[in-house]
């Protein structure tokens, strides 16, 4: 291997472990080929054990565990957002972005469920095709977006284009709810006498 060549792979493979994010390199048939620092973290077998196994095998994916014939049997596989992304990116050509949520079965036998970005990008590499993949946690953002913003004061709601709306106007043009108006018996008795 000529010097530059090799230069070139390491920057390559050091490019791959820089990735913060889980990452693997995927066959045709949809087996780990290689995984990041960031993978080897998160899964819950050993480096040569989760080498040349499905994804769903290799994470402990409930519905692999779960089924006879492992990542892929189960009636569930049909929408699974990694094999979806996997299979479309490697028979389309063009990267795929999904996400979806994942049930994980740790070694304490508790199941973790995470919100996951799924990224899946063909590419080949001398003459074999393969997928890039991707695994992000955005478990934390999707929580932080199911938050509603309200004002302290004056109940006002800021939108996601920072603007103040009253809360009444917020549920119709969100939800097309109307809000009637009463009072509960607490404020009542504060404000009406006797």
């Amino acid at each position: 291997m000529r010097k530059e060549d090799a230069r070139h792979k390491s920057l390559i493979a050091g490019i791959f472990e820089a990735i913060p994010s889980p990452a693997f390199i995927i066959d045709g048939d949809a087996r780990i080929v290689e995984f990041n620092g960031a993978a080897a973290a998160v899964l819950p077998a050993n480096e040569t054990a989760a080498r040349h196994k499905r994804s769903g095998d290799a994470l402990h994916c409930i519905r692999a565990m779960e089924t006879a014939g492992g990542c892929g049997a189960a009636p569930d596989c049909r929408d699974c957002a990694i094999r979806n992304a996997v299979t479309n990116a490697a028979s389309g050509g063009k990267s795929q972005r999904i996400k979806s949520m994942m049930s994980l079965r740790s070694g304490d036998g508790s199941v973790k469920e995470i919100d996951l970005l799924v990224t899946a990008s063909p590419f080949g590499h001398d003459g074999t095709s393969y997928v890039f993949l991707l695994l992000e946690d955005v478990s934390e953002l999707v929580r932080l977006r199911n938050l509603l913003p309200v004002c302290a004061w004056c109940r006002k709601i800021r939108t996601e284009e920072n603007y103040w709306q009253c809360l009444e106007e917020y549920f119709q043009s969100r939800f097309g709810v109307n809000v009637t108006h009463s009072i509960c018996e607490d404020c009542a008795s504060k404000v009406i006498p006797g």
